[in-house]
């Protein structure tokens, strides 16, 4: 059973990993080398810690969502060249139970196991082994993926409604919906071939 958030991150990332991971960031300060965020993403996986610290991450007031027990807000994640990457930062309520706490770290092992794809959300990190639990994950302007398709239907006029299925009419191109669809089926196939590795190991 876990007790605490700290006891997680020890049990998913052992020393020798951690150390890996930090030995990759001081030799990358060393050469001063800039890249891009997505390309920062992909290296951040790699033999890394996902505990960072606290004082790397910046959450700003604009809030960006929310559940049942916790809070979405946007947040900066300050890189090793000192550029932001942004963030939307998890947090949970004042009012959360152990539950929702337990509930959003097992989302933060989810998201470890899932790993790096460009059609998933990545994990940024978490700050766990002080109040407040937070986890970061890459940012996507566009917001949800659901909302965004919400918000493009093409409203149909009482009259015109059929008791019987009709199809949804998107204010959005074919060619963007196409895309949509072959983005979702990468990002699943993905899921899949996690799980059937998965599978394998036992």
């Amino acid at each position: 059973m876990l007790d605490t958030a700290g006891d997680t991150l020890a049990h998913l990332m052992g020393d020798q990993s951690a150390s890996r991971f930090q030995e990759r960031s001081q030799s990358m300060e060393d050469d001063h080398e800039v890249v891009d965020n997505e390309t920062y993403l992909i290296e951040m996986e790699i033999d890394r810690n996902w505990q960072i610290p606290r004082e790397k991450l910046e959450i700003t007031g604009e809030k960006l969502g929310g559940g049942e027990f916790g809070i979405v807000y946007k947040g900066f994640y300050l890189r090793r060249d000192d550029s932001k990457l942004p963030v939307a930062v998890k947090t949970l309520r004042d009012s959360s139970k152990q539950a929702d706490r337990l509930a959003l770290i097992s989302e933060m092992e989810t998201l470890i196991w899932v790993g790096r794809h460009p059609n998933i959300v990545t994990l940024v990190g978490a700050c766990t082994f002080e109040e407040p639990l937070c986890v970061a994950v890459e940012f996507v302007p566009g917001g949800s993926l659901d909302k965004l398709l919400r918000k493009s239907r093409v409203q149909r006029c009482r009259e015109q409604e059929q008791p019987s299925y009709a199809n949804i009419r998107s204010r959005l191109t074919e060619r963007q919906l196409l895309r949509i669809a072959s983005d979702i089926a990468n990002g699943m196939q993905h899921l899949e071939s996690k799980l059937a590795s998965h599978t394998l190991t036992y």
